[in-house]
């Protein structure tokens, strides 16, 4: 049976990279999971209790287009 993992002579990573590379993943895999349930437009229009059109004219910056792109204003909504 041939060495797999570091022992394998041709190994490019280390256990810890491959550890660290699973950590990534499951980071990206919540982040996902987070956008797709918390920060759909639906989701922030209810947050602030304005309608799904009133969030993406607000993205779109068809409305508050006066406002600074960088502002990062807090609203406890």
């Amino acid at each position: 049976m041939a060495p797999s993992g570091e022992a394998c002579r041709h190994a490019k990573l280390t256990s810890d990279c491959v550890e660290s590379i699973r950590s990534a993943v499951r980071q990206r895999e919540a982040l996902r999971e987070h956008i797709r349930t918390q920060l759909t437009d639906d989701a922030i229009a209810k947050k602030y209790g304005i309608t799904k059109r009133q969030v993406q004219r607000i993205a779109s910056r068809e409305c508050w287009a006066e406002l600074s792109e960088d502002a990062t204003g807090q609203c406890d909504g």
